[in-house]
């Protein structure tokens, strides 16, 4: 028995269905002029976390849990944990660590995310920003500087180059 062959009728399936609208809110950076004003409202430990998690990137439990022993001349040694599930991971970030000379851990203070800087923001009445805005102004920083892409992504800890353009993407 023979077997015909018919011309088949190829169809783009999603033609006529519309497309969801992605919806990216544009972070704000908040410029030198906000963060001098917060800075003028803070005591000398506030200072130097504000410093700490704007020139490394840390996210704020990354540097609260910052020791002594991890403060070398240079660069900070920050320890990251993608799950509850998985080990500390130590990087190695780029710093000045002469603000940090009488340093005295930052989780001794504030066990857990400090509120002191959206009280500040608040009360300056400056656009909304928090301690991850400052990781997205380290970000946008190593990218204007021509830091190329896979350094910015080792810098924060990201485990996907996924995730650090997702970063860019979202800068103004």
């Amino acid at each position: 028995m023979a077997l015909r062959y018919t011309s088949l009728t190829l169809k783009n399936p999603v033609v006529g269905i519309k497309s969801f609208a992605e919806d990216r809110k544009i972070k704000y950076i908040p410029s030198d002029e906000d963060i001098k004003a917060v800075l003028a409202l803070c005591d000398r430990q506030e200072a130097a976390l504000i410093h700490l998690v704007m020139e490394t990137g840390a996210r704020i439990g990354e540097a609260l849990n910052l020791l002594p022993e991890d403060i070398h001349d240079g660069f900070v040694v920050l320890y990251t944990r993608k799950s509850q599930y998985e080990s500390w991971i130590p990087r190695k970030v780029p710093y000045d660590t002469s603000r940090l000379r009488k340093f005295k851990p930052f989780n001794i203070r504030w066990k857990k995310e400090p509120r002191f800087l959206e009280k500040y923001v608040h009360k300056l009445g400056q656009k909304s920003w928090n301690w991850h805005s400052l990781r997205h102004r380290y970000v946008s920083k190593l990218f204007k500087n021509g830091v190329p892409i896979f350094e910015i992504m080792m810098l924060l800890g990201h485990s996907s180059l996924i995730t650090t353009q997702r970063y860019l993407a979202l800068l103004p």
